[in-house]
């Protein structure tokens, strides 16, 4: 029977190689301790040198072997090192592995013994390196280390190499196929067993098999599909018997779903699904790739639940299997490429790219949420030969999921099954979107998906004025409007859900793109809100302002925008209606939840409290805005003086702006928002005048869970006022200490970001209690605890 060791505690780390490093008795007590995940190097999270990480380094592991078996293979898994990793084990050179993220493997029994061993891996991080995604600019940070997990499987000589299982006709009559690949010394008996998502046993199956390669056909009867609102995973248990022993066991678990693409959209099993999808980096600020399991569970989860999209791209190489399986359990549909940005090199580096994407087929092809493989470099030329063989290899991988290739210019050569292309045609003209013919070509009738859309032509910090933030929102709704509203389009995935490091040629300067809907510590902007409203399922509203005069030109808060899923809000004035108000159809006639636009803050008041007819209301409005805006008569326009000109209506108009609107000087105002759903009041919030502030500390986990490596926690620090209000333009400093149960990952010293911040803190190698604290000048210490589960697996083999 298979044992499954992981190999994650108490490596030793150096900053540099030397050959003496690969010497089993080299003392490497100078070198750091580290666990894995591990990056080579931390970096600030902004405003440093792109150079920093790109070294050789090495790491070393001793590992003791109780008892060699005989007849036993000792295989040793990588899941991700960044970027070429040569493995030595007792002074041999194993193997050599090019590409920083795929999974990889290397037989090890030739050079393990009884007693006491030791992994050495040289990992080289250079960006120089002549294999994707190198060779040209790259729009992101490539950052390097041992940042995936390590593992050690030691297996019968007969035993399970590879599982794919297929499921077939499953809106019909529902099949299974699988195709095994075994290491067979003698005829031997393979037992299936698939369980259903409740846990009960649905089927046995058992066939004989000689051959190294087999495959294993049966029916299912009635299933339980997968869907996005439904992901039911099958748990199917594999078994290679030599008579009454079991010698083998490999668990996958499954989905029984259709997922099928055409010219006039994609459709779910036989239901047409409209994609909303968001592309997805998997940096994290000052440790890169190097996060352990339920950190990268943690994006999928806010990617579904929070945000609401069904779709997640992984930009722009295969992601971590956590993350994927996470995924499956959510209902989260996925669309994984190779690694690559705009540039193809040569012939070796080519074959290098052909391993990769085998590679991540192989990994990831029992996965109901994976709908897409990308075969092509992002935003590269077109190159017949190469996306031929790219195309084909995908195909005899895996002949049951389409494949696309993601391009940035029009009527491309088309050898993926899905036109797939990045649209950023939204800038400062009236184009939302490029007509579907115009980019795939009048003669063909092909999947069309849009794969980035945004990003660059509008970025957006979260410290940037209440202005930019808000016409950031409206772009994201104006794109989601246009393509929910043409049926050939499959759907879109917007750029990006977080911002990234990027190198010196993008970004802001400070090796930062802001292109994200959320932050770099996965904190909203108010453009995620946009989303949150259109597919969120709780009852939610969030505003465009705060009511602070000072972030408009001439002080003047024009329209209003709230973001909803409710039919419709009521606004109050400091507890006095000044109106309901609806989703705006007119310009967003295709969403679900379109913004609710508020064109004034005088609502209905002029004509419920001064008696005025609407249409002395409307010119009272509209002069006002004009003079508002401008701060002065004498720069108004003839048109707009009349408006209103008699000077009497002029002074009457200016006083109800400032009794209503403006309230210079009179008694503090606060706006309430109740949104109604089926006409009750389901979700109310706030905003006003701000007397009060506190600090609130929020972990998305009190417990954490040590198990085959350390886990970790983001920790949000906001800074809020009367009604739980963010203060915007909070920017406090913040001390971080953690107990000795503990690490932090960063610097202990941080500032609050407009009003928000947020760490990680992740286990060391004990269980307990952990302890966080936060202090600053500004307010008294507060502190959580984290509950710390260990639940470690034994590294002994043998």
């Amino acid at each position: 029977m298979r044992k499954i060791v992981p190999l994650n505690f108490n490596w030793r780390y150096s900053r540099v190689f030397k050959d003496e490093y690969i010497r089993k008795d080299y003392d490497d007590s100078h070198f750091k301790r580290v666990h894995i995940p591990h990056t080579n190097h931390e970096v600030p999270l902004n405003n440093f040198n792109e150079m920093d990480y790109q070294f050789v380094s090495c790491y070393r592991k001793r590992f003791h072997i109780e008892e060699k078996k005989e007849d036993y293979r000792y295989i040793l898994n990588f899941d991700g090192v960044g970027h070429i990793a040569v493995i030595y084990v007792n002074e041999k050179e194993i193997g050599k592995h090019y590409g920083g993220y795929t999974a990889f493997q290397v037989d090890i029994t030739d050079a393990v013994s009884a007693g006491n061993n030791i992994i050495v891996v040289q990992v080289d991080s250079r960006e120089s390196n002549p294999i994707p995604p190198f060779g040209g600019t790259i729009d992101y940070l490539t950052f390097g280390g041992i940042y995936r997990e390590v593992t050690l499987y030691v297996l019968n000589k007969s035993h399970i190499q590879d599982v794919f299982i297929k499921t077939l006709d499953v809106l019909e009559v529902p099949k299974v196929e699988i195709d095994l690949k075994v290491k067979l010394s003698k005829e031997m008996l393979i037992r299936v067993n698939v369980n259903a998502p409740d846990g009960r046993h649905v089927k046995t199956v058992e066939q004989s098999i000689n051959t190294c390669e087999s495959s294993i056909l049966f029916p299912m009867g009635e299933v339980l599909l997968w869907d996005i609102d439904s992901p039911n995973l099958y748990e199917v248990i594999i078994e290679l018997i030599d008579g009454n022993e079991v010698v083998d066991q490999v668990i996958e678990h499954i989905g029984f779903r259709e997922a099928r693409f055409t010219a006039k959209g994609f459709y779910l099993n036989g239901r047409k699904l409209k994609i909303h999808g968001i592309n997805r980096h998997q940096l994290y600020p000052y440790v890169g790739y190097a996060m352990p399991k339920s950190v990268q569970e943690k994006d999928a989860e806010i990617i579904r639940n929070q945000l609401g999209f069904n779709l997640v791209r992984t930009s722009h190489y295969p992601q971590s299997k956590h993350f994927i399986n996470a995924c499956d359990r959510l209902g989260l549909l996925v669309f994984e490429e190779i690694p690559g940005w705009q540039y193809v090199g040569d012939e070796s580096w080519q074959e290098v790219l052909l391993e990769n994407l085998k590679e991540m087929i192989i990994r990831d092809r029992n996965h109901p949420s994976i709908i897409l493989w990308g075969v092509r470099v992002n935003e590269s030329g077109d190159n017949e030969s190469l996306y031929r063989k790219t195309n084909q290899l995908a195909k005899e991988l895996d002949g049951t999921r389409a494949t696309g290739g993601v391009r940035c210019f029009k009527k491309s050569q088309l050898l993926e099954d899905v036109y797939t292309y990045n649209d950023f045609s939204l800038t400062t003209g009236d184009i939302v979107l490029q007509d579907v013919r115009d980019v795939i070509g009048e003669d063909r009738e092909v999947p069309y998906l849009i794969t980035e859309y945004l990003g660059h032509t509008f970025p957006t910090k979260r410290f940037d004025r209440e202005t930019r933030r808000l016409e950031h929102a409206l772009r994201h709704a104006r794109v989601i409007d246009a393509y929910q509203g043409v049926e050939e389009i499959s759907g879109a995935i917007a750029w990006s859900m977080n911002d990234y490091n990027t190198h010196k040629d993008f970004g802001s300067g400070d090796k930062i793109c802001y292109h994200g809907i959320l932050d770099m510590f996965r904190i909203p902007k108010l453009a995620a809100y946009t989303y949150m409203a259109e597919h969120g399922k709780t009852p939610f509203i969030e505003v465009s302002t705060n009511f602070d005069i000072g972030e408009y030109d001439t002080s003047f808060i024009d329209s209003v925008y709230v973001f909803t899923n409710c039919d419709y809000v009521e606004v109050l004035r400091n507890g006095e209606s000044i109106g309901k108000f609806y989703p705006d159809r007119e310009e967003f006639p295709n969403m679900k939840h379109p913004p609710i636009r508020i064109p004034d803050l005088f609502g209905d008041v002029l004509v419920e409290k001064e008696g005025l007819s609407q249409e002395e209301a409307e010119r009272i409005k509209r002069f006002v805005r004009s003079l508002a805006r401008k701060g002065d008569l004498d720069k108004l326009t003839e048109k707009e003086r009349a408006i209103i000109s008699d000077p009497e209506e002029q002074k009457l108009a200016w006083h109800l702006y400032g009794k209503y609107v403006a309230n210079w000087g009179g008694e503090k105002v606060s706006y309430t928002f109740n949104g109604y759903i089926d006409g009750k009041l389901v979700k109310t919030i706030v905003k006003g005048n701000v007397e009060e502030y506190d600090l609130k500390i929020t972990p998305d986990e009190t417990l954490l869970v040590i198990g085959d490596t350390y886990d970790a926690t983001r920790v949000v620090v906001e800074e809020v006022g009367n009604n739980d209000n963010l203060i915007q333009y909070g920017f406090e400093p913040l001390q971080i200490s953690v107990s000795d149960e503990l690490e932090l990952i960063g610097p202990s010293l941080i500032s609050l970001i407009s009003g928000k911040a947020a760490f990680w803190v992740k286990t060391r190698d004990k269980g307990g209690t952990g302890t966080v604290t936060v202090s600053s000048p500004k307010y008294a210490a507060r502190s959580i605890t984290i509950n710390i589960v260990d639940s470690t697996k034994s590294t002994m083999v043998g």
